[in-house]
């Protein structure tokens, strides 16, 4: 049964797909880098990881490694001063601050 159909314009179509589509995106993404300047451009993707609230952290991690301390400092300080009603999210921000070595601006309680 499967001999008889036609399969090639289904082959067509995927690898179509595949370089129109999937292949744009890892050339895109392929670094740090690229990854901060086109995450915006692929945002049907991000809204997936909305609902966690963490695009900014992960922005400030990437910037960490790629040795962008300051960068990195202010997206966190940012989301600390944010958080201000709440305390255990803002303790949670400091723990990960102490582990990459950024120093915030904490507010005394």
């Amino acid at each position: 049964m499967l001999g008889t159909v036609d399969m090639q314009p289904t082959i067509d179509e995927i690898i179509e797909m595949i370089n129109s589509h999937v292949l744009p995106f890892f050339d895109d993404m392929d670094s740090r880098e690229k990854v901060l300047k086109n995450r915006l451009k692929y945002h049907e993707i991000y809204e997936l990881f909305e609902w966690a609230n963490t695009i900014d952290l992960e922005e400030a991690m990437i910037y960490g490694r790629a040795g962008d301390i300051e960068k990195a400092t202010q997206i966190i300080q940012q989301r600390y001063d944010n958080s201000s009603s709440h305390k255990l999210h803002q303790d949670y921000l400091v723990d990960i601050s102490i582990k990459v070595g950024i120093t915030l601006n904490v507010k005394a309680t």
